[in-house]
């Protein structure tokens, strides 16, 4: 497949961020612990390579990706409307909302799951929700 580093991690993270009214700013794979060693309130993005990589006849090759939405918050609400959020935002992409700024890939759709309740424990609520995006990598 393609030699360039696939950038479609960083792109959506961007434009999320820039569409989206987020509590924070989103991490990578996970929600960073506080200085202290304790969880503390955060938005992470995890890409997950899922499924075969189909060749077209252009020498494009067609692959799904999953990435899943982890948020934590002590307001339970707030956790939600952010992944609520998020996924509005995905479900109606289109393919020239998410662009690749190094030529690695181009969107084709994006899909959301509802988001679903993880865990509440002493340091808040966390809610999680899986998202699926083609793209044709070059």
């Amino acid at each position: 497949m393609a030699g360039t580093e696939l950038d479609f991690q960083d792109q959506m993270i961007a434009a999320v961020e820039a569409n989206c009214n987020l509590f924070t700013y989103i991490s990578f794979p996970l929600i960073p612990p506080s200085s202290n060693g304790t969880p503390q309130n955060g938005i992470s993005f995890t890409l997950i390579p899922m499924g075969q990589a189909f060749r077209n006849y252009d020498g494009q090759w067609d692959k799904t990706f999953a990435f899943q939405v982890t948020c934590r918050h002590t307001d339970q609400l707030t956790a939600l409307n952010a992944l609520l959020s998020i996924g509005w935002y995905v479900d109606g992409l289109n393919p020239d909302d998410i662009k690749s700024q190094n030529g690695s890939f181009y969107f084709v759709n994006g899909q959301v799951t509802s988001p679903n309740f993880l865990l509440k424990d002493d340091y808040g609520y966390v809610y999680t929700s899986m998202h699926q995006a083609e793209l044709l990598l070059y």
